[in-house]
């Protein structure tokens, strides 16, 4: 545990919810070899290495988890900060970001197996951040418990998303 970032007893993790143009969500499958929450979807997320800032571990973690670089990335935004407790890590704090690609889900899946750990057997996309949310608060399925702050955080997102939409409608339009 020494590699992690901690700052007064609280490790720090980053996670990204990964769309597409669409709209549409990336979700991961784990490994089900994987000591820690094996076969469970998440999103792309990790602890912060010691000396990382969050967006440092963002990038790292894209690569290592998924193959997507930096250049891959259409846009990115902070979505927020998140107490994300987990039985293992009881004082956890999550850096949420919002990451924009362009990328099929065949060329990610191609990528994810390339990875050198291969932590994630494969990804797939689910319609939109509603349907990630019911996923996330109706199952089990999701590594972290699903929490008022990620619903918060979620809601949040849909409407950044939407607002995006209606706007570009509009530009169109003209």
């Amino acid at each position: 545990m020494n590699n992690i970032n901690q700052k007064n007893d609280i490790i720090e993790f980053v996670s990204s919810i990964i769309t597409n143009k669409e709209g549409n969500v990336l979700i991961l499958k784990r490994r089900d070899t994987l000591k820690l929450d094996p076969g469970k979807y998440d999103m792309c997320s990790g602890h912060m290495q010691k000396g990382e800032v969050p967006m440092q571990s963002l990038y790292r973690e894209l690569l290592e988890e998924t193959g997507i670089t930096q250049n891959d990335i259409k846009k990115m935004e902070h979505l927020g900060d998140i107490a994300t407790p987990h039985p293992k890590f009881p004082n956890t704090t999550t850096h949420i970001y919002h990451v924009l690609i362009d990328l099929e889900l065949e060329d990610i899946n191609k990528r994810i197996q390339k990875t050198k750990n291969r932590e994630m057997e494969y990804g797939k996309y689910v319609k939109d951040i509603n349907t990630l949310r019911q996923i996330h608060q109706r199952t089990n399925f999701i590594r972290t418990k699903y929490t008022e702050e990620t619903g918060k955080i979620y809601q949040s997102l849909e409407q950044k998303l939407k607002d995006r939409k209606e706007l570009k409608y509009k530009c169109e339009e003209k």
